[in-house]
């Protein structure tokens, strides 16, 4: 049987997938089991932007703690039982420092 042909279960036919979603987590397929943090950063983004577009009459500090309560675990969900690689934790490390940048007017550099 090839790989890529569609199994059987019953008379269910369960069709091959690159990717699932198990408890809000995006596992990949492949030769090892890999993670997919862009739908955690795009959800991170989004609710980013609803509490900055929505508070910024607000003091930067009470910005700051809006956003460690209800950003944060978006983007820190499940991170201690995954293993994620370097470039993965520097990508979420990135978007959390964009909200400081965002807030207190830094810049990149």
């Amino acid at each position: 049987m090839c790989i890529n042909q569609p199994m059987q279960l019953g008379p269910d036919v369960l069709m091959w997938t690159q990717s699932i979603k198990y408890l809000g987590v995006h596992v990949l397929a492949g030769r090892s089991i890999g993670f997919d943090t862009s739908p955690t950063k795009r959800s991170f983004y989004v609710a980013c932007n609803l509490i900055l577009n929505h508070s910024n009459n607000l003091d930067e500090l009470v910005q700051l703690r809006l956003q460690e309560s209800y950003t944060l675990p978006i983007l820190t969900y499940s991170i201690a039982a995954l293993d994620l690689k370097v470039k993965q934790l520097a990508e979420l490390n990135v978007c959390w420092n964009s909200v400081f940048r965002r807030l207190f007017g830094f810049h990149i550099w």
